[in-house]
Formats: C-alpha cells, structure tokens, sequence
C-alpha cells in the first residue's frame, strides 16, 4: 500500500481519538526524560512479563530478551516522536502480525500496556503538577497515541488471523473438489459394472450388488462434498465480511 494511501487510510481513526498537532507537540516536550528513563522502565517490563511461563516460553522460543529490550525501548522513546507517518503506522502493523505469527495472544499485548499507563502518569507529573490543566492534557495525549498504537497491531493481528483461516478453508475446498472429483468416477465406474454385470447375468449378480453399493457410496460423498464446498463458501464470505469490518471497510 502507497505511503500516501495508507496515511488517508487512517486519518479518520486520528480524527475519532482527536490525536492532534498539538497532541504530538506537547508529548514531543518529554523526549529527553523519556530517553532517560527508557532502559529502566524496559527493566520493569521484561521483569513482569517473565513472571509468567507462557511469555518466558515465547520469549525463549522467539528472541532473548536483550534483543526484545533494545526494540521496546526505541518503542518507548517514539511515543515522544512529533509525527505519525506511513513508516510509524506499518512498524504499528507489522507488530499486529508478528504477534500472530509467534501466538502473542491480544490479552497479553494490551495488558503488558498497563505498565506504559503507569510510567505515562510518572514522567508527566515531573514536568507537569498532577491535577493542573497541562497533567490532564499531556497525559491525555499520550494516552490517545497508545490507543492508536494499539487499534493498529490489534487491527492487523485480526487480519492475519483471516487470512489464515482462509487459506485453510482454501485447503479444505481443495480436498472437497478432489472427493468430489473421485465421487464421479466412482459412480461412472459402478455405473459400468452393474451393466456389465447385467450382461453377465446369474453370474454377475453378486458383482451387481457390489457395484449398487459402490454407486451409492460415491452419489454420498459426491452430496457431501457438495455440502462442504457450500459450508467453504459461506465461511469465506463471513471472513471476508469480517475482514472488511476490521479494515473500516463497511
């Protein structure tokens, strides 16, 4: 998707959290103490989520947390960044998908944001008196971003999760038209057989009745593969239905 496309895409979710200029400039104030405070709080964080046997498996599987720390740091210092452009709103949605890909549950990302919550709260009221106008505003901005941050990883975590399913749902309908496809011949073939046993008379009657039995399994797997292919095409165009939900597109 063009920079220019993707921007306009998600302009009116900006607009529907009242993210302004404004916004960005007042939070850009607090990026030096942000730098400052970035490894401590990333300490605190990965402190917590290794608390917890699922996330330290995930983590084991998929990174160390050396690495993840040096990611969640800059994350951390680019909530002061004066600009959302087309680069911060695709390193947004490659998170949504990454998270799919490693089976980072949505109830683990969006609570581990508690913790940006509370050190959000922190850091505004050294620069700002909690309770005056400017707290209330600076925190409120900053709250705003990271609703936005989160609609997007969640948004795409969703769409990958659809696009999985359907190509699942891809594969079952090849499996389909494959019983399908051996249903006919079958039944052509039994077809044939119970002629032949015809002609054969006394002799064939046996052969006949197998043949009838055979037959009719193929007409049953042919209805069931039928039965399948509809159930396939009713489920891809709920996917797609919900795909095009979540992409703001109905």
């Amino acid at each position: 998707m063009e920079d220019s496309v993707l921007l306009s895409r998600y302009q009116e979710t900006l607009s529907f959290l009242n993210l302004t200029a404004e916004d960005l400039q007042l939070m850009a104030e607090f990026k030096e103490l942000f730098i400052q405070k970035a490894q401590e709080f990333v300490n605190k964080f990965y402190q917590h989520l290794t608390k917890f046997p699922y996330l330290q498996e995930l983590i084991k599987k998929h990174s160390t947390v050396e690495k993840l720390s040096k990611t969640q740091a800059e994350y951390f210092i680019s909530l002061t960044s004066e600009k959302i452009d087309a680069d911060y709103i695709k390193n947004r949605l490659a998170v949504g998908k990454k998270h799919m890909e490693i089976a980072l549950y949505p109830n683990w990302y969006i609570g581990a944001y508690r913790l940006y919550y509370e050190v959000v709260g922190e850091l505004v009221a050294r620069k700002y008196s909690p309770g005056t106008e400017l707290y209330f505003k600076a925190v409120n901005a900053f709250y705003k971003r990271i609703n936005f941050d989160i609609q997007l990883a969640i948004e795409n975590y969703i769409a990958e999760q659809l696009k999985y399913l359907a190509a699942i749902q891809e594969q079952v309908a090849d499996a389909a038209g494959f019983i399908s496809s051996i249903a006919t011949k079958t039944n052509i073939l039994a077809l044939n057989a119970s002629i032949e046993a015809g002609r054969a008379g006394e002799h064939g009657r046996a052969f006949g009745v197998v043949a009838q039995e055979v037959r009719k399994l193929a007409q049953e797997s042919s209805k069931v593969a039928k039965e399948i292919t509809e159930m396939i095409k009713h489920n891809m165009e709920e996917i797609e239905k919900i795909r095009r939900q979540n992409s703001g597109m109905m």
